[in-house]
């Protein structure tokens, strides 16, 4: 008897919140290609992050156990290598793993790295041995810079620079490794993108939230429909800030397009499992808070879908 043995592709997403997306009902942004994965697949309604802060839940997701019990439970930890994850699994399942992104699991090294601490060789170089077991490994620890990124692969100390702007960056890069992808195994892939989170480069009016230039006009305060959990003289800083925030999220929803594009034109789409989801979101304002890190909706909500076409049903939603 032969088993089916579909490719596996995680979009990862770093801060975005379940509400943020049309799928969801955000009525400020429309994110079609983000909807049409919903729509062909899985939504789930009632996913949540387990730790809502971005180190302890990346440990969590990569070796199914919580935070505290793969000894990851703050921000700057180390997962160490004798901890089994789950490219360990999928690569003796047969497949050949690989990631392209950030990984933010080899404690604070890589903050911002050369574009302001400067190159500092191993100080900020991730050892292929915490690198997660991912057999092809295109990542950065942590940049938060995103129009100068710098990545580590293989053996090589010296980094590697992405091209341009780092979200549409590491779409080229997990394009350009998996168009050179030639063998009889199944692959399992992550992306893992830093969008939307807060980080530096871009215009400053958007307060911390890194835009495409062609993004820039996408949003004005003045369109922005808040939360009604978002204190009055919280509002205007909370729709100056989603300005920048959905432009972001929209620029991400392209390049999410652009992989779906990618598995139906090479003919990968009835055989690829595909789960998008994020780490964690961001509060916005809403209980007049910022950032992530407390248990209300806004901050441990997540996004989650599933497409596997012919195998999961299109269209469904999953509340449980």
């Amino acid at each position: 008897m032969s088993f089916f043995h579909p490719n596996l592709l995680w979009i990862f997403c770093d801060q975005l919140r379940y509400h943020a997306l049309s799928c969801n009902g955000d009525p400020n942004i429309h994110t079609p290609n983000i909807d049409r994965l919903a729509s062909e697949g899985v939504r789930c309604t009632n996913a949540y992050s387990h730790y809502p802060v971005c180190v302890p839940f990346r440990a969590g997701l990569v070796t199914g156990q919580y935070a505290t019990s793969c000894n990851v439970p703050f921000h700057g930890d180390i997962l160490h290598p004798e901890h089994r994850t789950i490219a360990d699994s999928f690569r003796v399942a047969g497949y050949r793993t690989s990631y392209v992104g950030k990984w933010h699991l080899a404690g604070e090294r890589g903050i911002n790295l050369v574009s302001e601490a400067g190159w500092a060789g191993e100080d900020y170089w991730v050892h292929p041995d915490n690198r997660g077991g991912f057999e092809d490994w295109f990542g950065f620890n942590l940049s938060n810079n995103f129009y100068r990124t710098f990545y580590c692969h293989g053996e090589q100390v010296a980094p590697f620079e992405l091209d341009g702007y780092q979200t549409d960056a590491l779409t080229n890069l997990s394009l350009e490794y998996l168009n050179g992808y030639d063998s009889d195994q199944p692959w399992f892939h992550v992306l893992s993108f830093e969008s939307p989170h807060p980080g530096t480069g871009g215009n400053p009016k958007y307060k911390g939230f890194p835009v495409p230039a062609e993004y820039e006009e996408m949003f004005e305060p003045g369109m922005i429909e808040l939360r009604d959990n978002v204190p009055t003289d919280k509002q205007a800083q909370a729709r100056q800030t989603l300005c920048g925030y959905y432009a972001m999220i929209a620029n991400l929803d392209d390049n999410v397009g652009r992989i779906l594009d990618w598995l139906d034109q090479t003919g990968q789409a009835n055989e690829t499992l595909v789960v998008f989801f994020s780490d964690h979101g961001d509060m916005m304002g809403s209980q007049g808070l910022w950032h992530k890190q407390v248990p209300y909706d806004e901050s441990i909500r997540i996004p989650e879908i599933f497409r596997l076409p012919k195998v999961l049903d299109e269209g469904k939603v999953y509340a449980g």
